[in-house]
């Protein structure tokens, strides 16, 4: 509205009525109540058709435009008929023109024009309104039937598509092809986005090529440059087959320095497990439409999509932190968009008011303080600008770390202790997740069936509860702790706090003093029997806790046992059905 040269107090009261509207529902009869939407207005409204055609409008008129300059031509259904160049109705638009390759990339021109006029395509965390690029959206989309190629390749429509465009490869390797169909053609274009994310997860390294695939755990693209002595091939060839761990000495002399400790840091499963394509900008490994539209953005930034990247203003790109901060603020939205009109200077100020050839006579005049414009009256209260940094989270790979386990009966007696000696861990849940395994490779091996495993870390113990989703970097471990506590009689996991759990650091804090490579039997050093006799009060819920474990263990088993009786029962009766019906 401000582009077509509509006054400042007239927007004003079309944004009062779209903010202010309340909606109420019927139930048999009779309102109940008054609720305010958050997304505008809907069709049906009495002011949608007028608003509709004053947005519509800005199009049209750009349409015309490129009518006048020759780019674009009008159609006639005869010689002496009615020009047409579009129909706009609620929710579809209809173009006319003719049909060549040039005049439709005109068409889209008008349209990113229409779409970026007033920076609402652009993000939110550098001054956008987050409204989304058609383009990028539509390749997120695809990109999301291509992931499914790639984890599905044995479905109905990868095995099509693969006996037509790529017959014997992969879809990633997969190339264009002559006279392809648009939806292939889309989907091709679309794998662009998925190369950017996709990334082996490491399992058994069998199927990854070291230098060639994207197993390395840094963007963008996921590949390590080895030395140029390294003679392996596969990724399987840097794990030791007796030890299932990498081989310190191999990758050490075949990469370089500053790689080394990021491959150590790989968790490798000691149980087997297969190679896996995972999507690297989900905590869940999963691709989700929402990250890859921001990959596509970036990409189309860049110049990546098309022949010349749009590119970002500079000032916008050094506050992503402060904008994301401005949009999650309690506030309602009409404080946030009115902050953003500050910053994008639309503001009906004095400034801008001559920018746009307006008359300023006995217009109350606005200052600039601090990024926000206040009336001079009240300046002084706001001089003080609201800004606050937030830590920034990074990954810490390469962290050398001990895995420590501490085993205690049910009467809190000391059974065994002790460590695996150090690892590179490149988080803090990898080693509460390794340690755990460790735990349960040591119950196996001191005869231990019936075991309740106590943690502090609670996000650990929730994915083995599978009461929270598996996290993609402790996958292989996860997957081994799963195998462990199936060749037991019966394992409860458990979470404790960090105060309950004082024996188990206590032995840590001595592994990092004296150093590592030790083990304790029922025997242990007089610090640590003195630290299991204080916790005397938590023998009797661990009894129980012990008890209720194995009562379910018997439960299940008889269970099974009936299941099966009643299986066998059926099948007997059948074949004696069979042989009298003969």
């Amino acid at each position: 509205m401000k582009k077509l040269g509509f006054e400042s107090t007239f927007y004003g009261w079309i944004k009062e009525c779209i903010s202010t509207t309340s909606f109420s529902i019927l139930v048999n009869g009779n309102p109940t109540g008054y609720f305010t939407p958050e997304r505008g207005l809907r069709q049906g409204d009495p002011l949608s058709p007028y608003l509709f055609l004053i947005c519509t409008e800005g199009l049209s008129m750009l349409i015309g435009k490129e009518l006048e300059s020759g780019a674009l031509h009008e159609f006639r259904i005869k010689s002496n008929g009615i020009p047409v160049t579009h129909l706009f109705f609620a929710d579809d638009s209809v173009l006319f023109g003719i049909a060549s390759e040039e005049k439709a990339l005109c068409i889209v021109e008008v349209l990113k024009i229409y779409a970026c006029v007033s920076g609402l395509t652009k993000k939110k965390n550098v001054g956008g309104l987050g409204f989304r690029d058609i383009q990028c959206f539509n390749l997120a989309f695809l990109a999301k039937i291509g992931w499914r190629l790639a984890q599905k390749p044995m479905s109905l429509l990868a095995t099509v598509l693969r006996d037509k465009y790529y017959p014997g490869g992969s879809f990633m390797a997969a190339s264009k092809g002559k006279c392809s169909s648009w939806g292939w053609k889309g989907i091709f274009e679309a794998r662009q986005v998925l190369m950017q994310g996709l990334m082996w997860r490491v399992g058994d390294g069998a199927g990854i090529n070291i230098r060639d695939d994207p197993w390395f755990p840094k963007p963008s693209t996921f590949k390590v440059r080895p030395r140029v002595g390294l003679q392996s091939t596969l990724v399987c060839d840097l794990i030791d087959p007796f030890l299932k761990e990498w081989n310190v000495d191999l990758v050490s002399s075949g990469f370089y320095k500053e790689d080394v400790a990021t491959i150590m840091g790989i968790p490798l499963s000691r149980m087997g497990c297969d190679d896996r394509l995972v999507w690297h900008y989900n905590t869940n490994r999963e691709y989700s439409v929402k990250s890859g539209y921001g990959v596509a953005v970036n990409l189309m930034d860049n110049g990546a999509l098309g022949k010349k990247g749009r590119g970002m203003p500079s000032d916008n790109t050094k506050n992503p932190q402060e904008w994301m901060q401005i949009w999650k603020l309690n506030v309602p939205n009409k404080i946030k968009l009115f902050i953003w009109r500050c910053y994008n200077h639309a503001l009906a100020v004095k400034r801008n008011l001559k920018r746009h050839h307006m008359r300023v006579d006995n217009v109350k005049i606005f200052e600039k303080v601090g990024g926000i414009f206040v009336s001079r009256s009240r300046s002084a209260a706001l001089r003080t600008r609201y800004r606050r940094r937030l830590p920034m989270a990074c990954g810490n790979f390469g962290k050398i770390e001990m895995i420590l386990f501490l085993m205690e009966d049910f009467a809190g007696l000391l059974q065994a202790a002790g460590d695996s000696g150090v690892s590179f861990c490149h988080s803090a849940a990898t080693t509460k997740a390794c340690a755990i395994r460790e735990a349960l490779f040591a119950c196996i091996e001191n005869g231990f069936a019936n075991v309740v495993v106590e943690s502090d870390a609670k996000m650990i113990i929730q994915m083995i509860r599978k009461e929270a989703n598996w996290d993609c970097n402790l996958e292989c471990i996860l997957g081994d702790i799963e195998i462990l506590a199936r060749r037991m009689t019966s394992v409860m996991f458990s979470y404790v706090p960090r105060e309950r759990n004082c024996a188990a650091h206590s032995v840590a804090k001595y592994a990092f003093i004296e150093g590592s490579n030790f083990v304790w039997d029922c025997i242990g050093p007089e610090f640590l029997f003195n630290i299991l006799a204080k916790d005397e009060s938590l023998h009797t819920e661990r009894a129980a806790q012990i008890e209720w474990a194995l009562n379910q263990t018997v439960l299940d088993k008889i269970a099974l046992k009936k299941a099966k009786d009643e299986t066998a029962h059926e099948c007997q009766k059948d074949l004696q059905s069979a042989f009298q019906d003969r």
